[in-house]
């Protein structure tokens, strides 16, 4: 019997463990206990909930999307799975479910309240357009931006400002305005086109400025714009096709000028 009851005890003494486990893990999962937690555990479930009322107002439905995205780490795809419907060229026929707009983008890229929850990776879009310019003269892009196969058809001003890489590969850009900025890694717009001036102006480039395979138009003046400009990479003109004149006067190469 001792024997009988030493067992019992010791069975009861498991369910005992067992269920205050079960509880603990029970309050633990309802929000209960409070335990140290990552970032991406404690990020808010829409980063709507942190954008000024301007910008929530017109929120459309690729935002959403975007926003998501971004707190997920992920890049936004909209491309189409008909490819005819993906050149960036014939953006003005993209919808409204590819759109958006140039003041959400900036807040993102530039407002410290959501740095947290955004992947040191950087904010990654594909396929859309965006709808008015995107404006970041004299501020901090605090990430690198890719807008892969994108539609700027109004272009993006970074004058004076402060970004990581950014690539626009692919994409349709009308107007690139950095002059004096520092980009802290790559300007990529490797089979881009591009309308208008690309404006360097004493910009400094601690990468590479890749323009390989690019669209350059510009007939009436410059297509590439950089006298006094620092680039710790490599420039890559290869296989760029530009109606235009360029300009690296005064320019500072430390890599190689690549061209074909």
């Amino acid at each position: 019997m001792p024997f009988r009851g030493n067992r019992c005890y010791k069975e009861a003494h498991k369910l005992k463990v067992t269920s205050v486990r079960s509880l603990a893990l029970a309050v633990y999962l309802a929000g209960g206990v409070s335990v140290p937690a990552t970032a991406a555990a404690v990020a808010p479930t829409h980063f709507k909930q942190l954008l000024p009322s301007e910008l929530q107002q017109g929120l459309t439905l690729a935002e959403r999307k975007l926003l998501q995205c971004v707190e997920q780490g992920k890049e936004a795809d909209f491309s189409s799975a008909d490819a005819s419907e993906n050149d960036p060229q014939q953006w003005s026929r993209w919808g409204p479910e590819r759109m958006i707009r140039g003041r959400l983008l900036c807040w993102l890229c530039t407002d410290r309240t959501v740095a947290r929850y955004v992947s040191p990776k950087g904010i990654c879009v594909r396929g859309a357009k965006i709808a008015g310019s995107i404006e970041c003269e004299g501020a901090e892009v605090l990430y690198p931006l890719a807008l892969r196969h994108f539609a700027l058809p109004e272009g993006i001003i970074l004058t004076r400002a402060r970004a990581k890489t950014m690539d626009f590969s692919g994409s349709y850009v009308r107007g690139l305005w950095a002059n004096w900025t520092v980009l802290e890694g790559d300007l990529v717009l490797s089979g881009a086109t591009y309308l208008g001036e690309l404006q360097l102006r004493s910009a400094t480039i601690r990468g590479d400025l890749n323009c390989s395979g690019a669209r350059f138009e510009n007939p009436s003046g410059y297509i590439l714009l950089a006298p006094g400009a620092s680039i710790t990479g490599n420039v890559d003109l290869r296989w760029l096709r530009g109606w235009g004149c360029e300009s690296l006067m005064g320019a500072n190469i430390q890599g190689n000028l690549l061209c074909m």
